[in-house]
């Protein structure tokens, strides 16, 4: 392996690329998929709905005894021992069974004991509730309606579709990871690796191996994907195509040799021969999931492996990223590649200095980048921080 990684004609040292790519950047690939997206929000929301199962208003009784006197505090000791045996019960395991199993991925009941309290109620069950309903004990108070047992199932409820969207995330993401991770060590890219990548990318989730068995389609696009039975040919025609008829369209560029103009023109022909693959990739769809999280690492490979830093497509910049698959504007894709590159390129020198304790403000470095002036204004669906848009910006 070189001890050096020219990127855009900037040197950098292969350990702090390697560990730039799979940190830094690799973090900020993985959560930049839409799909990460959906289900990290999912487990955000079902802890804001913990949260809530634990308000104030919720953890009324709980408070109450907590400020209580002797009997009531034990009367409290004995509901929150109440509540994980009830948990117990659901079959949710306690940090001892847990580390027995030495699955650390497996939630345990201490992990929620801040919840208990919003579980807490003087009733344990309907019968008790009853009871004491006929013999008049009932004070009126909106928290003696409901059951210790009925909190407690709500609270396992919650706990487990939370504990489902992590699940979910974490796996997307290491897929994510050790599909770029794998991706970088390519010399070649054929058709046994693209496959690779996608089952990479579709970890743990019980998806066969191999090209789509069944047709799908893009939810919301107005063209059709690549039938079932002819995916084959169409990847191994677009690899020759890349390799080949594309590949003659780039000019060539030799440092010293070459003007500043010759060198942006190589480079923007770069992007443009990555965006037409990348389109034509998207719109035959070959895989039955993560078309897309496969589409954007190759594009990232290519990039690195032509020297360009890679990029990152957010959500805020998916409508524009979308049309341009949806009507084949490899030019446009191809400028907004070359800019993010940019931007990136631009990212990385930043964290270069830091790491090598250079001063920012020195000049040097980031001279040998001389990126687009427009860089920071992050054109077609990017907004520049703290300005106002009344439309999107034209290109």
């Amino acid at each position: 392996m070189p001890k050096i990684i020219r990127i855009a004609n900037v040197d950098f040292n292969a350990n702090f690329f390697n560990s730039y790519m799979r940190n830094i950047f690799g973090e900020s690939f993985a959560h930049s998929s839409l799909s990460f997206e959906k289900v990290f929000n999912e487990g955000k929301k079902y802890t804001q709905q913990l949260n809530e199962f634990a308000n104030e208003e919720n953890s009324t009784y709980s408070y109450i005894l907590n400020n209580g006197n002797e009997e009531e505090l034990k009367l409290l000791e004995q509901r929150y021992n109440e509540v994980a045996q009830a948990l117990h019960h659901f079959g949710m395991p306690t940090r001892q069974e847990q580390s027995a199993i030495d699955d650390n991925e497996t939630p345990t009941i201490e992990s929620f004991y801040p919840y208990f309290q919003g579980a807490i109620r003087p009733y344990r069950n309907k019968v008790e509730l009853e009871q004491a309903r006929k013999s008049g004990k009932l004070t009126g108070a909106s928290y003696e309606e409901e059951t210790l047992y009925d909190r407690v199932l709500l609270l396992y409820q919650i706990i487990t579709k939370k504990v489902i969207a992590d699940n979910e995330a974490r796996n997307l993401k290491k897929g994510n990871n050790e599909a770029f991770a794998y991706a970088l060590t390519l010399d070649e890219l054929t058709i046994p690796e693209i496959i690779k990548i996608n089952s990479l990318v579709n970890n743990e989730t019980g998806l066969s191996t191999g090209f789509k068995r069944i047709d799908n389609c893009i939810i919301g696009s107005t063209f059709s994907t690549c039938p079932k039975e002819l995916v084959p040919n169409k990847i191994q025609e677009l690899l020759y195509i890349y390799n080949n008829e594309w590949a003659k369209e780039i000019p060539s560029f030799i440092e010293g040799i070459n003007t500043e103009e010759e060198k942006i023109n190589h480079l923007k022909a770069i992007c443009e021969r990555e965006a037409k693959f990348h389109i034509q990739f998207e719109r035959i769809h070959p895989f039955e999931d993560g078309n897309g999280r496969t589409g954007r690492i190759i594009l990232n490979r290519n990039l690195i492996a032509n020297k360009l830093a890679p990029i990152l497509i957010t959500p805020e910049m998916h409508d524009i990223y979308i049309k341009c698959i949806a009507e084949y504007d490899y030019k446009t894709l191809g400028d907004f590649i070359y800019l993010l590159s940019s931007v990136t390129l631009t990212e990385m020198i930043s964290a270069y200095r830091k790491a090598k304790g250079i001063d920012p403000d020195e000049l040097g470095l980031s001279e040998q980048l001389k990126t687009p002036k427009n860089t920071k204004t992050l054109v077609l669906g990017l907004r520049e921080p703290n300005k106002k848009y009344t439309t999107a910006p034209k290109k």
